[in-house]
């Protein structure tokens, strides 16, 4: 048994030994496709057709960090949230265990309400700004 498994294995180490020595083919890639894309410049650059100017309003990079804040906040609730529910039911019988946990849920619970309020109310302002100041929305 033992060494069928070895004339096995030595069978496909030698396959894959000789997939490795053959020459590898170049993808022959028709360079011409690049220059006839539309937003592509003579250098290969990304210009017009994905946007090439960088949003430099202070209210788009206050809200996009503002959101980033909330959602890596609530991420952090959640995890507590699980956190507090497996102390919770590895608590085996423990009062004073099953009480701190029961605590931390409450409050994760409350801080999870308190998270999703105020993206709310952020959503709700910068919405109102975009609309106030111009059409283009800040955010998505």
């Amino acid at each position: 048994m033992k060494r069928k498994l070895s004339l096995y294995l030595l069978i496909a180490i030698s396959f894959f030994q000789a997939n490795l020595l053959l020459p590898i083919q170049p993808a022959l890639a028709d360079e011409s496709l690049l220059n006839s894309q539309v937003g592509f410049s003579e250098g290969g650059d990304i210009q017009s057709a994905f946007g090439s100017e960088e949003p430099s309003d202070i209210r788009y990079t206050v809200s996009r960090i503002i959101i980033s804040v909330l959602t890596l906040v609530g991420i952090i609730f959640v995890i507590i949230l699980i956190i507090a529910g497996f102390k919770y039911m590895t608590a085996a019988g423990n009062e004073e265990t099953a009480r701190t946990a029961i605590r931390q849920i409450t409050q994760a619970v409350i801080g999870l309400l308190i998270i999703l309020a105020a993206w709310s109310i952020t959503y709700f302002v910068m919405r109102h700004l975009a609309g106030a100041v111009g059409n283009n929305p800040l955010l998505p």
